[in-house]
């Protein structure tokens, strides 16, 4: 620590970056924190702590969820890197875990590895960094070194200066797979006093649990199987003594992380899955879930998916091409719903209340899909008023269509269809709603012909989709349904920049820029430059004697 005796501990898995690290991040939790807020201003232990106490707020599946905005707040204090001697700040953010590590981690952001492409280039954005292997640069006895080599010859450095050590870290945790209860694939084993665990022949696979018409939990904890005398006690398979089954049942997990391929050909009583329904269906083009269980199970069907293609049963390694987890809706003050704090919000008085589309547009709007969001009576109105202006603008623009639309209509609504296409495949539905919003604001007076107005209401469909329906089909007198059109397509020429800034000389110097419209007329383009607040000064009262446009390149003007 700078000024300090203290030392923080940091945890990286790659120690070849070293040289381009710009910042430490303690997790909210390290012990070494409290210790530092005791240096520091009431105001910004104050915001520190509050910090914290958010944080913790927060479950661990919400700090480490994919895609999550970050978060963190500057200490005010910096640390030395016992590698570089670079002086780095220090913040406190949630998605460090005490749990992963050592509770702290290093950033680098500073560019020290030379990728494939040779960019050697300053980083002006999270996305220019470079995350891949490649030849270390700019980092002292590092430099010429390949990313592999360097993190072996930094290893070895750490450990010799005893500033650090090597080690093997694991993420996973040992999986409790048997449970105490009746539901659940029985696991097909057998004890015997003379000849311990056995497993059931193959040949009576698949043990089926038995019919029962009560299945209570025992006061012994075992599972109500236990208490089925005619179904566990049989004979060993091995030596033919007497000997009981297994009754504890495989949990849920067991037939989740494979249900997917059953959905393939779920009326097979012969096989699980028939390799011809599997390569024809699978993999599952999307996987979706929320926050509590989708880490692990995703992490499980993998598993299980994995073992399934090793033995040749399914063609794929994977059976998933993406995943995105949803988050959760917060009652009103950021609390979560439940019954007993009665701010359960029901959506069938939603949909009485504010109607179907309302309900939907405002869920979709209420924030970034894989964030937790809080529930808002008074944003929701602010919906409600939208969707019924939006309405009003679809009827209107139908009633009022002409026989084609001017050019920036269409512009308009071909960049509306690119930014809804990208915005619904990548799970964007907030920033689709604004999009529709932002071209109501704009083109809300405009006049649509046909095909235009087609397009929008296609394009309007998935937000809201009965008032979409109503217009295709009652008002426009459509064949239904609106929901079978295809996607508009994309005009690429549209989506060129219409808008240009070009240079105006006036008598042979350059006096300034305009901005114009590449299908602006002559006539348009000196009105706009009159009457500029700057370029206008200089030719007030002035006779204009030459008024030359160089189409998309220059005015140049003589008076």
């Amino acid at each position: 620590m700078e000024n300090s005796e203290e030392v923080i501990t940091v945890s990286t898995t790659r120690p070849d970056t070293q040289f381009g690290s710009t910042f430490v991040v303690l997790a909210p939790e390290n012990e070494i924190l409290t210790r530092l807020m005791n240096t520091m201003s009431d105001e910004k232990r104050k915001e520190i702590g509050e910090y914290i106490k958010e944080s913790k707020r927060k479950t661990t599946e919400e700090r480490e969820a994919w895609g999550r905005e970050k978060s963190g707040v500057f200490t005010g204090i910096y640390c030395i890197n016992s590698i570089t001697g670079n002086r780095l700040p220090i913040w406190v953010a949630d998605f460090v875990l005490t749990t992963v590590g050592t509770g702290a981690v290093v950033g680098p952001v500073i560019r020290v590895i030379e990728g494939p492409d040779g960019n050697r280039s300053e980083v002006q954005s999270i996305k220019d960094l470079y995350t891949g292997e490649g030849s270390v640069f700019n980092s002292g006895f590092l430099d010429g070194f390949s990313s592999e080599d360097a993190r072996v010859k930094v290893g070895k450095f750490i450990e010799k200066e005893k500033i650090g050590e090597v080690t093997v870290r694991y993420h996973l945790h040992d999986w409790i797979f048997s449970r105490q209860h009746y539901w659940g694939e029985p696991i097909p084993i057998v004890h015997c006093e003379n000849c311990g665990m056995v497993p059931v022949p193959e040949s009576e696979l698949p043990v089926e649990l038995p019919k029962v018409e009560s299945y209570e939990p025992t006061d012994t904890g075992e599972s109500p199987l236990a208490n089925i005398t005619e179904w566990v006690n049989i004979k060993c398979p091995k030596c033919g003594g007497e000997a009981k089954r297994e009754t504890d049942t495989m949990p849920n997990w067991a037939g989740s992380s494979w249900y997917y391929l059953r959905y393939c050909d779920p009326k097979n009583d012969k096989e699980f899955v028939g390799r011809n329904k599997s390569d024809y269906w699978m993999q599952v083009d999307h996987y979706e879930g929320g926050q509590e269980h989708i880490t692990l199970h995703l992490l499980y069907s993998r598993f299980w998916h994995k073992v399934l293609y090793d033995l040749g049963y399914v063609r794929d390694i994977e059976p998933y091409y993406a995943r995105s987890i949803h988050g959760i809706v917060l009652g009103e003050g950021g609390v979560k719903m439940s019954k007993s704090l009665g701010n359960i919000i029901g959506p069938d008085d939603l949909i009485n209340t504010y109607g179907a589309d309302v309900t939907r547009a405002y869920m979709m709007f209420m924030g970034p899909y894989e964030g937790n969001v809080e529930w808002s009576t008074r944003t929701i109105q602010g919906v409600r008023r939208f969707v019924s202006r939006y309405y009003d603008f679809l009827n209107s623009a139908y009633q009022n269509r002409v026989d084609n639309s001017e050019n920036s209509v269409k512009i308009g609504v071909n960049r509306l269809v690119k930014k809804i296409e990208g915005d619904i495949l990548e799970f964007k539905f907030n920033t689709a709603i604004a999009s529709l919003m932002e071209f109501y604001n704009k083109f809300s007076n405009s006049k649509f012909d046909n095909k235009d107005l087609e397009k929008l209401i296609i394009l309007s469909a998935p937000v809201f989709p009965h008032i979409s329906e109503e217009i295709w089909c009652s008002t426009m007198g459509k064949q239904y349904s609106v929901h079978d059109q295809k996607w508009p397509v994309i005009d690429e020429k549209l989506l060129e920049e219409d808008s240009i800034e070009i240079p105006v000389q006036i008598n042979g110097k350059v006096r300034g820029k305009v901005t114009i419209l590449k299908q602006d007329s002559e006539e348009k383009i000196r009105e706009i430059i009159l009457t500029s607040n700057t370029l206008g000064t200089y030719l007030s009262g002035v006779e204009i004697k030459k008024f030359i446009y160089v189409p998309e390149r220059i005015v140049s003007i003589i008076s």
